[in-house]
Parts: structure tokens; C-alpha cells; sequence
């Protein structure tokens, strides 16, 4: 039995923007108690509600999920926004637009980029190179060639006038003039000075610093809070970060303090609280005190994702729980984590869905599927994709 892994399903993600997905977080909106749904008639897109009536008639090249009320949609190329009465509320002029965040969409429009409101009404000029998403309550934008930051009603928080600015995360941005890295506030005041390398990145206020080929932490104020003594150090995530003082990789929390009993050839990030560790040739799982909670057994593993984890031991395949116990037995050709309590399985050629029992809920008869976001998932039928929810009902028509 041959298992491909997560990364293994680029195909789906590269067909992301023609398979009719919202690309940023959206929902499936709520109107008068009905839950629309994108809904596909030939090559004609639309919406319809649970039950499969169509609601707003498929006229549509694309459509995209709700977001705040409208809907994303493209015809001949253009996009616009409609609401839940099919209402074209945003007209259909804008080479691209992302999804509304905080009553804001980003739009682009003759090669320049702004935002409008949920009216349609502009209320950042349409009139930068570049416009990066709010991260924050900023915006990094480009003028010219240099890049400044504005907040949610256009105004110019931080002057253009540096070669590089990061969105801004925690708090603070990292910028740079000629080739010299600093950080800002929100308010653009230099908080470390321009004389950093490219390669500092701070998370949870500490950054990795390099000192005669060892590598250790310094906080905001340029302070170094956990000596240069390691041979490789990774960034903290949460309250942790991965170093390696000798051959062997450890975990330390902000105090510099070594929570690992023992070293491994390879940690990887904490996912549900557990990180999975690889000693050799096999892989096992630790917690975040630190202790191995499941040795390295399996040839194979991917991360826990609902309590649960696709593992290879010998020559078999099965889910395990955070005790370790084998919970599901998987008689497929390939699976991936479970996602709103499912997980998609492929058997021969064909993709379906199976349950935390390990129950068939949707047999294997797709030639595509990505997994349930928001009670529905796109799979790919007689070479077209469309959208199904839990039940299996599919919501299309040719």
C-alpha cells in the first residue's frame, strides 16, 4: 500500500483559483435560515441552499464563497461582489479582488491596487504598485519604489521610504534601508536599529542571533536573552523553539531552560500540542513538557490533527490516538489527516471520505478531492469539480 502525504496534493492547490475557492477565510452565509452553497450547472456558476434549490441563478465564470455578507464572483475576466439575493452590489470591473476582511476588500484595477468598501465605494485610493493584505490594522503598500504602511482608512502610518517592509506581526515590522535590517512599531518608530542582517526574524519577541558561528536569541532591545551557544537554533513558536547544542536537536522554552530528556536527529513543529520527532530511521511523538508520549516506532507519520495520526509501521497503514493505540485500520491506497471529522481516502484511481470510526461515509468515486472546509468539499466528477456536503449530496447539474 503506497501513502502520499499532504504535500503530495499540490494538484489541488494549484488548482485552487480555478476550482471556485475563496482564498482567504470566508463562510457559507446565512440568509433567512438557508445556507448557500456554490452551485454548478454545466460550466455555469451560482448558489443554491442545502435542499439544492438554486437561489442565485448560475450565470457566473466563478464564484466564491460569502465573506461578510457578499460573494466574490468573475465573468469575462472581471470580478465583482453580489449579495445574497444575487444583487450585483460591487460591479464586475476589477482585474482581481481578494475576499472582504473588516468591511474592506482588496481590489486591483489597471495595474494598481486599493480597497473599497461592502457599498463598492473606494475608500483607499486604487493608486498602489503593491498592497499587501491588513495584518494588524496596517497594510504595507508600495510607492514607486519604496514601500510605507496604511491603516484601514488610507492613511499613511509609516512614510515610503524604506527598500523592504514586512507585514507587521506582534506588533512590529522588520524594515530595511540599503541593505541594513531594523524593526518598527506600529507608529514607524525604530525599536532596533538599522544594522541587522537579512536573516533576523523575530517570533514572540525573540529573534535568532548569530555570533561567531553559534546561534542563540536577543529580545526588542537588541539584549541577548539566551546565549550564542547552540549550532542551529530555530525560531519560537509559542512558547518554544528547536536548537541543536551537539548532533542531536532539543526543545527550550524562553528561559533557555532544555525541556527534551533526550536529543533527536529531527523535531518537527508542535501541532495540538504534540510535536512529531524523528530518532534514525523512525518516528515517535513528544508533548510540551518535553516527554515522549509515543516512541519512535514508525517508518512513517504525519502530524496529530483531531486527536489523530496517520502512521507506517512494517508494511501497514492505520490511525493512531495520543496514547498511541491504533484506532483505525486503513484498507486504501492513500489518506490524508482528518478535517472536520473526515478525512479523504483514495482507492485505485477514485477519492471518497471515511470517518474517526474508520466508517465509509462517502465511497470512493471522485477523481479529485480536497478535504471539508466548512461543512463542504470540492471534488473533481467526469473530468468537472463541483461541490458536495457530508451527506454526499452533490450540488451540480449537467
Amino acid at each position: 500500500m503506497k501513502f502520499k502525504w499532504n504535500y503530495c496534493l499540490l494538484p489541488f492547490l494549484i488548482l485552487l483559483e480555478s476550482c471556485n475557492l475563496s482564498q482567504s477565510e470566508s463562510t457559507n452565509i446565512i440568509t433567512n435560515h438557508e445556507v448557500l452553497i456554490p452551485y454548478r450547472e454545466g460550466e455555469e456558476w451560482g448558489f443554491a441552499n442545502q435542499q439544492q434549490k438554486v437561489i442565485i441563478k448560475p450565470k457566473y465564470q466563478e464564484v466564491f464563497r460569502f465573506s461578510e455578507g457578499l460573494a466574490k464572483v468573475k465573468q469575462q475576466s472581471k470580478y465583482g461582489f453580489i449579495n445574497p439575493k444575487g444583487e450585483e452590489v460591487v460591479p464586475l470591473k476589477y482585474d482581481w479582488a481578494w475576499d472582504f476582511m473588516d468591511g474592506l476588500a482588496l481590489v486591483k484595477h489597471n495595474g494598481k491596487w486599493g480597497c473599497i468598501n461592502t457599498k463598492g465605494e473606494v475608500v483607499i485610493p486604487i493608486e498602489y504598485t503593491a498592497f499587501e493584505k491588513f495584518s494588524e490594522g496596517l497594510a504595507v503598500v508600495q510607492v514607486k519604489d519604496k514601500f510605507g504602511a496604511v491603516n484601514q482608512k488610507g492613511v499613511l502610518i509609516i512614510p515610503p521610504e524604506y527598500d523592504v517592509l514586512s507585514p507587521y506581526q506582534q506588533g512590529i515590522a522588520k524594515a530595511a534601508k540599503k541593505n541594513q535590517y531594523g524593526f518598527l512599531d506600529t507608529q514607524g518608530k525604530v525599536i532596533l536599529p538599522f544594522k541587522y542582517n537579512l536573516y533576523i526574524e523575530f517570533k514572540e519577541k525573540l529573534a535568532k542571533i548569530r555570533n561567531q558561528d553559534l546561534y542563540g536569541y536577543i529580545n526588542l532591545k537588541g539584549d541577548t536573552i539566551i546565549e550564542a551557544k547552540y549550532l542551529e537554533v530555530t525560531p519560537f513558536q509559542g512558547d518554544f523553539a528547536k536548537v541543536k547544542p551537539d548532533r542531536k536537536w532539543h526543545i527550550i522554552n524562553k528561559q533557555g531552560t532544555q525541556i527534551t530528556q533526550k536529543g533527536y536527529n529531527f523535531i518537527f513543529d508542535f501541532s495540538e500540542n504534540i510535536a512529531k520527532v524523528q530518532d534514525s530511521t523512525h518516528y515517535g511523538f513528544i508533548n510540551q513538557k518535553g516527554a515522549e508520549i509515543i516512541p519512535p516506532k514508525y517508518q512513517l507519520a504525519q502530524d496529530f490533527k483531531e486527536g489523530l495520526a496517520l502512521v507506517k509501521q512494517d508494511t501497514a497503514w492505520f490511525f493512531i490516538d495520543l496514547q498511541g493505540k491504533k484506532v483505525i485500520d486503513l484498507p486504501y491506497d492513500e489518506a490524508v489527516s482528518f478535517t472536520e471529522g473526515l478525512a479523504v481516502v483514495r482507492k485505485g484511481t477514485k477519492y471518497g471520505f471515511i470517518n474517526q470510526k474508520g466508517a465509509e461515509i462517502i465511497p470512493p468515486k471522485y477523481e479529485m478531492a480536497r478535504s471539508f472546509e466548512q461543512g463542504i468539499a470540492h471534488v473533481k466528477y467526469n473530468g468537472k469539480w463541483g461541490f458536495i456536503d457530508k451527506a454526499g449530496q452533490e450540488y451540480w447539474q449537467d
